[in-house]
């Protein structure tokens, strides 16, 4: 009599229990893909494979609802039609009873866990990957929907976006041609440091390690990938005096590795190994980074602040691979600027560009 009883509660609680949950993550999943297709970030195609991906992380959220629903529909039925009643007319404890609804709770406690641990981080991988990792499709879109895209801190309008397919054997992964670019470059603090139009751009989609060696050195991972932006023609207004430049490359970008960002994305066993390697995070790679790029700066200035207070000549290296050698009479920095002084036997700062390859 005990197996039939508790059969029929199973059977009565997980039909309840499945159906709910149907419903509760079809609406939620329905519901979470709204948003990125009405943004044009997924086509219809695309919306509907988000879908399926979103049904697992909804069901760490549905489950314990519609678990809780179940169980009180299944036994308001069992009461309101006196089988409660007739269980323990015939001696059946309250122990006895609840079994069904306990092993059900421990059996829900598994597969949540198991949902959490292992399968939900790797759904939630491949969603953000449909999101945030399609870079050229979502730079693009926004570019041909009339409105800015933004790498980086750069902020890029332009009047015509079209696809040109990379040269065979080029390390380029794809590229496009805007025209007509307005592009505008804020700091932290909304401080605009470059505002320019250029009749003509490129935008080119390629791995870090086919980059030059100062960016991939500031970007520091070969096997990432990067965004890199070159303007032809572009005129830069500088307090109120154009500039033209021909051509002019932003440095690379790195395209975001969003997942590895967030501990949510991560299995129990990759969160147990970020404790010993937090460096996997992007954010706290970015901190050691900028430490370390902080200290190397207040040893370049010494360094620099040294041979002008000596007379001696100041050589660096520009983004282009130009030699720059600058022989002044002092060296000061002020409100994070480098100021250099005159030679107090000339007057004068000497500064000479040599062009790489040049003598």
């Amino acid at each position: 009599m005990l197996w039939t009883l508790w059969r029929s509660i199973s059977l009565e609680f997980w039909r309840l229990l499945l159906l709910t949950t149907a419903v509760l993550v079809a609406t939620i999943a329905f519901a979470v893909t709204i948003k990125p297709l009405a943004d044009g970030k997924l086509s219809a195609d695309q919306a509907l494979k988000f879908m399926v991906l979103a049904i697992p992380p909804m069901l760490a959220y549905a489950t314990p609802f519609a678990a809780g629903f179940a169980a009180t529909i299944a036994f308001h039925r069992m009461s309101s039609e006196n089988e409660v009643t007739a269980v323990y007319a015939s001696g059946i404890s309250h122990k006895k009873f609840l079994i069904p609804s306990i092993l059900s709770g421990l059996m829900l406690g598994g597969i949540i866990f198991g949902l959490n641990d292992q399968v939900i981080p790797r759904f939630l991988k491949e969603m953000d990957r449909m999101i945030t990792q399609d870079f050229a499709k979502i730079f693009v879109g926004s570019l041909q929907n009339g409105e800015s895209a933004r790498i980086g801190s750069n902020e890029i309008h332009a009047d015509v976006v079209q696809h040109v397919e990379p040269d065979r054997g080029s390390p380029v992964m794809d590229q496009y041609m805007l025209g007509g670019v307005a592009i505008v470059k804020a700091d932290d603090n909304g401080v605009v440091s470059i505002d320019g139009t250029a009749r003509r751009a490129w935008i080119q989609i390629r791995p870090v390690w086919s980059l030059n060696n100062e960016d991939r050195a500031r970007i520091g991972n070969d096997d990432a990938t990067a965004v890199l932006m070159k303007f032809i023609d572009l005129t830069i207004d500088r307090e109120g005096s154009p500039i033209t430049v021909d051509p002019f490359t932003l440095p690379a970008f790195p395209i975001p590795r969003v997942f590895k960002d967030d501990p949510k994305f991560m299995t129990g066993a990759e969160m147990i190994q970020l404790k010993s390697d937090p460096d996997q995070m992007n954010f706290v790679d970015t901190k050691r980074v900028d430490l370390a790029k902080g200290i190397a700066s207040i040893e370049v200035y010494r360094d620099v602040r040294q041979r002008a207070s000596r007379g001696e000549s100041i050589e660096l290296t520009s983004p282009a691979g130009q030699r720059v050698t600058i022989l002044a009479g002092g060296f000061t920095a002020k409100n994070d600027s480098w100021s250099l002084h005159p030679d107090s036997v000339t007057g004068a700062i000497e500064i000479q560009v040599s062009n790489p390859g040049s003598g």
